[in-house]
């Protein structure tokens, strides 16, 4: 059974140098220790996780899926000990932003918005990563970025979520569409439609299923997908229609040319919000570009500031 006590970072890098190599031979020249030092660092580590980390195969190891999982886990960890070997763990002279946001949220509209504070803040250093929505809510609670990006409703205690762009639901569809010179669409006017639907883990998924239900539609999904750009990119190529966000990607020059948004009727409300950290003090920069961002972008026929 696993324990509760940390291993040692040793057995840790023993791990990560086997997965590498292959053998716990070629393991210990790497980290400069012998191989049954390595194959007792690997015995306690399995020990203390209480399940395989390796298989043995002609006479090399193979991680278990175990094995990579742990080792996955393990890249923050490593990644800080770079920094500080390296001495990049030192804010640079200007100070620096670290942004995570979603792949949607991540594109365009932000690199505009991050380029244009880098603009009169000379000396500063920009980080933008682009991850999960999970992720996003981790890293920014973790301590890990200044600032994430999301349109998920959820409550955390190491998180504050800031209201940033309101918007409602639309339904998405080619610009030749026979509905797309419609001002609203209901769930019946699109009954015998094919749908891209964007995957249920996104929150307002769940709320647009239940809507169609109340409306007693059963919607024809034909794809399924976990971006609206990506969304928006099937309905272009008249895979069906889609029902989203509007934020950000009507700011896409492809999406403003090719495809028409109509609001859903009834409303479905989508709120986009800055993640920040709570138990951290907000450092100047992160201040700052969070004032930028809520001023600085105006509103438009399909959002606005919240």
């Amino acid at each position: 059974m696993a324990t509760n006590t940390w291993p040692n970072l040793r057995a840790i890098e023993a791990l990560r140098a086997t997965i590498v190599t292959g053998t716990t031979t070629a393991a210990g020249q790497r980290l400069g220790i012998s191989q049954p030092a390595v194959s007792r660092l690997l015995g306690q580590l399995e020990a203390r996780m209480g399940r395989p980390l390796f298989e043995r195969r002609g006479g090399r190891l193979l991680p278990t899926a175990e094995g990579l999982a742990l080792n996955s886990e393990l890249d923050p960890l490593f990644e800080g000990l770079a920094r500080l070997t390296e001495g990049r763990w030192a804010q640079p002279a200007g100070g620096s932003l670290r942004v995570v946001a979603p792949p949607t949220l991540g594109g365009g509209f932000l690199q505009q918005a991050l380029a244009e504070f880098a603009g009169v803040h000379a000396d500063l250093r920009v980080y933008l990563e682009i991850a999960s929505s999970d992720q996003v809510i981790a890293q920014v609670s973790e301590g890990r970025a200044d600032i994430g990006l999301t349109d998920l409703k959820m409550l955390h205690d190491r998180i504050n979520l800031v209201p940033f762009r309101r918007a409602r639901a639309h339904v998405v569809l080619p610009n030749d569409h026979p509905l797309s010179n419609r001002t609203v669409l209901t769930p019946s006017d699109v009954a015998d439609q094919p749908f891209v639907a964007l995957t249920v883990r996104h929150s307002v998924a769940q709320i647009v299923e239940q809507r169609f239900a109340e409306a007693g539609v059963a919607r024809r999904v034909v794809a399924e997908t976990t971006t609206s750009v990506s969304a928006c990119a099937f309905v272009r190529a008249g895979m069906g229609i889609a029902i989203m966000n509007p934020f950000p990607v009507i700011r896409y020059d492809w999406v403003a040319r090719h495809l028409v948004f109509v609001p859903l009727e009834p409303a479905i409300d989508y709120l986009t919000s800055i993640v920040l950290p709570t138990r951290t003090a907000p450092a100047p920069s992160r201040r700052r570009f969070v004032e930028f961002l809520r001023q600085t972008l105006p509103s438009d026929a399909w959002s606005d500031r919240a």
